[in-house]
């Protein structure tokens, strides 16, 4: 989800959030497939085509997490805050 920082280059810092995305490699989004904390939003991989799903959170996970959860990290980015409203 690097593509998300295009869409908020010229958006005031006030109206966007900092997020970091994550490729749930071995599994779909379900309850205990995923960290809890920090969580934001699950997407279907129209991106890259070859995770279950997407991850987005607002915090960068721990390596202990990423490794429990057979994630991968796909980067950081910003998204506008009003995104998640329609979530």
């Amino acid at each position: 989800m690097k593509y998300t920082t295009d869409y908020v280059v010229n958006a005031p810092e006030s109206e966007t959030i900092q997020i970091h995305s994550y490729g749930m490699r071995l599994r779909g989004f379900a309850p205990g497939c995923q960290p809890k904390e920090g969580f934001l939003l699950a997407a279907d991989d129209n991106a890259f085509g070859k995770y279950h799903d997407l991850l987005v959170y607002n915090r960068k996970l721990t390596d202990k997490e990423v490794d429990d959860y057979e994630l991968d990290y796909l980067g950081e980015g910003k998204m506008l805050k009003a995104a998640l409203d329609e979530n």
